[in-house]
């Protein structure tokens, strides 16, 4: 009998502890839900401030703060301005641009560099992974190198090099300044090649399919969610960089060209511009947040996904 209640006081006292431990763990939880839960609410709340403020009348933002009794379409005002029109050269000549050629190109940019972002380390990743030889090794190594290492003010060396080699202000050579194998995005398709099995690749070969084929046929088919996903986030950001097309792009003006004509001109004393400069931002953010609404599966899913299901 002594024998027996020892044993349950020795099984008692494990539970205690992790009854503790549960407690810890969401308290934990519960100040970081509260904190969460504020910082969504900045958030939104901003957002709904911009949206009421796009609506505003420009001297009745100034006098008060609130939705507006009248509603103020200042965007039209905003594309009825001159800063709709931002001259720039086609073949040598001065051509006017409109809103929506800006805003073209400002998608054209921002699909083609995502695109060649994920698509080049994509297919370093595939070489690495898929071939096992002296020069992925040091081509992974170079990679983790880049990444660990900050580099720190290369924009000026850059911008030097481009202008010298005749590059500067070509739409078609940002794609290939952009086109970069390193950074995250190859370890994360590094890690999902490697996790291929080889039986895929050894069939086909005895099917007598030739690397390429197998790339193509087998590897691209599989990462084609991750793929998409890379895709997307990257165009994303490219949507949202300014500083790259005001640099490169002079005679190419996009949709940031736009914002900082806007910006510059609402510069002078006084508050009136800022209701034009909310429905601004209002509407370059709609394409951002249209993509994120539909693709939010693949945007917060795929990444994390490894290996081949089936």
């Amino acid at each position: 009998m002594q024998i027996a209640d020892k044993i349950k006081n020795v099984s008692k006292k494990p539970k205690k502890k992790r009854e503790g431990r549960k407690n810890s763990l969401s308290l934990f939880s519960t100040v970081l839900l509260c904190i969460l839960c504020i910082y969504a609410i900045v958030l939104v709340g901003l957002l709904v401030f911009t949206v009421i403020t796009s609506f505003s009348d420009p001297f009745g933002y100034v006098m008060k703060l609130g939705f507006p009794k009248k509603l103020r379409f200042n965007v039209a005002e905003l594309f009825n301005s001159d800063n709709l029109y931002v001259v720039g050269r086609v073949n040598g000549a001065p051509y006017y641009f409109s809103f929506e050629q800006m805003f073209g190109l400002s998608g054209w940019y921002a699909v083609m560099c995502g695109f060649a972002k994920a698509f080049t380390p994509c297919i370093a990743a595939y070489a690495c992974a898929r071939f096992r030889f002296k020069f992925s090794k040091i081509l992974y190594t170079t990679v983790i190198v880049v990444m660990a290492i900050p580099i720190v003010g290369n924009q000026p060396s850059e911008f030097k090099v481009v202008y010298a080699l005749g590059l500067y202000d070509n739409i078609f050579f940002i794609w290939l300044l952009k086109a970069s194998f390193t950074g995250l995005y190859f370890l994360v398709f590094y890690e999902f090649f490697a996790a291929l099995p080889k039986s895929f690749v050894e069939a086909a070969q005895i099917d007598g399919a030739s690397n390429f084929q197998i790339m193509m046929r087998i590897a691209a088919p599989l990462a084609k969610n991750v793929f998409l996903t890379v895709c997307l986030i990257e165009t994303i950001n490219f949507w949202n960089d300014y500083q790259t097309p005001l640099m490169y792009l002079q005679n190419y003006p996009t949709l940031a060209k736009l914002m900082y004509l806007t910006i510059l001109e609402s510069s002078q004393p006084g508050l009136t511009k800022i209701p034009q400069k909310a429905a601004a931002a209002i509407v370059i953010l709609l394409p951002t947040l249209a993509l994120f609404l539909v693709f939010q599966n693949k945007l917060l899913g795929n990444l994390t996904m490894g290996g081949v299901k089936g």
